[in-house]
C-alpha cells in the first residue's frame, strides 16, 4: 500500500499539468478543451491519455459550452489494487475528487488521495 500511495504522484502531477494546459487553451480560444487528444487541435489539448509513468489512463470531461471541465485520472495496470484511491479528479475551479474502486466519489477528497 505504501508503493502506490506514493505511485498517486503520477495521477496528481497528470491532472496537474492538465488543468495548466486547459488555462492556456481557455486563455487562447475562450473556452475549455472537450479532449486530450495528440496532436493539438482547437477542441484538444494535445496530451496524451496515459500518465507520465503509465499508471493512469487520462481523460477529460467538458460541458457543452466549454465553460467547465473534469479531468480523470484512473489508476491501471499494477496501481489498478490502489482499490481506495482508483480515481483522481481536478475540475475547472481546482476542486480535487477522488473515488474508490467501487465507483464512489469523495467531491472534495478529504485529503486520502491528494496527499
Amino acid at each position: 500500500h505504501t508503493m502506490q500511495r506514493s505511485q498517486r504522484q503520477d495521477a496528481r502531477i497528470a491532472l496537474l499539468r492538465i488543468q495548466q494546459f486547459q488555462e492556456r487553451h481557455f486563455a487562447e480560444h475562450l473556452r475549455y478543451a472537450a479532449r486530450l487528444a495528440v496532436p493539438a487541435d482547437p477542441e484538444s489539448l494535445g496530451i496524451d491519455s496515459v500518465s507520465d509513468g503509465g499508471r493512469y489512463e487520462l481523460s477529460l470531461q467538458a460541458n457543452a459550452e466549454g465553460l467547465g471541465y473534469t479531468a480523470l485520472a484512473r489508476a491501471r495496470g499494477r496501481q489498478a489494487g490502489d482499490r481506495d484511491c482508483a480515481l483522481l479528479t481536478l475540475d475547472q475551479s481546482g476542486r480535487r475528487g477522488s473515488g474508490d474502486a467501487s465507483g464512489r466519489l469523495l467531491l472534495p477528497d478529504t485529503g486520502q488521495c491528494w496527499n
